[in-house]
């Protein structure tokens, strides 16, 4: 409720330190109707917040009146502040851009050898600008969550990126995470495993490979935070959730990792659809910066449809023509 009696310490109103810390919103008693425009904490008629509008708090979506038509900028504040810290990952979802139609290949469906469990589980993963918050396998009411389709993040080959996976309610877990880097459906290939660890929040360094690699698709990286089972170290596989009887098993998550081949540089005049022309010996694609290089001229044609780029420097000497009919876009 938004409606919220305010504290007054030395006489300074303290609504930035207590309640919903909300300043914008007139402290107020639950009122039910509009047709009640006393404002029971202070005997006087409610405060028009908005003059243009007529606007009160009566008039405010969280509270329990029933003319509610508006948000207050404080509102607005204090929800994109919530966002920013314990829901960041929302902003870079892939919900937010319209879907590629291309999804990872598919890999085993985790399952678990005990029920769901209050105390394991993911509470977060951090990988690049992925930044997502959950809650153990009971309170997700699932073992296994599939986020591919809508948490994604673009890398670089040869780059370095953080990985840290926060265990539910900084429990001990262990851990495990793979990237599945030549999009084959599993996680057995020369390192695709990315992590192994016993403890409350696992963290790693994870350089992305120079070749080998598939790139400009999404590739599957799975994360794994299990209930140490008796044995220690006794850890899951991409799997298999091991856990106990008493407590339960963890949780599997999934999410989308697409490899840029980075900065691309022309290496010959010739087709952008030609391998040839590039340093990378490959077709860039929309995640790729590319340099036409002095003295090459690189060409596109209508055949090759829709070509596109994150961004496109031609340098002084170089040339890029599109021919007629042709298409490209540069990304910014």
């Amino acid at each position: 409720m938004m409606m919220h009696l305010k504290r007054i310490v030395q006489g300074v109103d303290s609504c930035n330190f207590y309640g919903d810390r909300v300043c914008d919103t007139e402290g107020s008693k639950v009122e039910f109707f509009c047709s009640n425009n006393t404002n029971s904490c202070t005997g006087s008629p409610y405060t028009i917040a908005d003059p243009q509008y007529n606007y009160s708090t009566l008039n405010n979506y969280m509270s329990y009146a029933d003319c509610p038509w508006m948000f207050t900028e404080g509102q607005k504040a204090r929800v994109r502040a919530a966002l920013l810290a314990f829901r960041p990952g929302l902003i870079n979802s892939g919900a937010l851009t319209p879907p590629s139609g291309i999804s990872p290949a598919v890999a085993c469906t985790p399952t678990a050898s005990f029920s769901l469990s209050p105390y394991y589980g993911i509470e977060q993963v951090v990988f690049n600008t992925i930044n997502v918050y959950s809650n153990s396998s009971q309170g997700d009411k699932s073992f296994y969550t599939d986020r591919t389709c809508n948490q994604q993040t673009v890398v670089e080959k040869g780059m370095t990126y953080s990985l840290q996976i926060m265990g539910s309610f900084a429990n001990p877990h262990t851990f495990k995470a793979y990237l599945d880097y030549n999009n084959d459906g599993d996680f057995n290939d020369p390192g695709e495993t990315l992590l192994t660890d016993y403890t409350d929040t696992a963290r790693s360094s994870i350089t992305i490979p120079s070749s080998g690699i598939q790139t400009g698709v999404p590739l599957r990286l799975r994360v794994v935070a299990d209930n140490p089972a008796p044995g220690y170290p006794t850890f899951p596989t991409a799997c298999l959730l091991n856990g106990t009887a008493g407590e339960g098993s963890g949780q599997i998550e999934d999410y989308s990792v697409i490899v840029s081949s980075g900065s691309i540089q022309s290496i010959a005049s010739g087709l952008w659809n030609n391998p040839g022309t590039w340093n990378c010996n490959c077709i860039p694609t929309y995640l790729d910066q590319v340099s036409i290089k002095n003295g090459h001229t690189v060409t596109v044609t209508s055949a090759m449809g829709l070509i596109e780029c994150s961004r496109l420097i031609i340098e002084t000497g170089g040339s890029f023509n599109v021919n007629s009919n042709g298409q490209f876009k540069q990304r910014r």
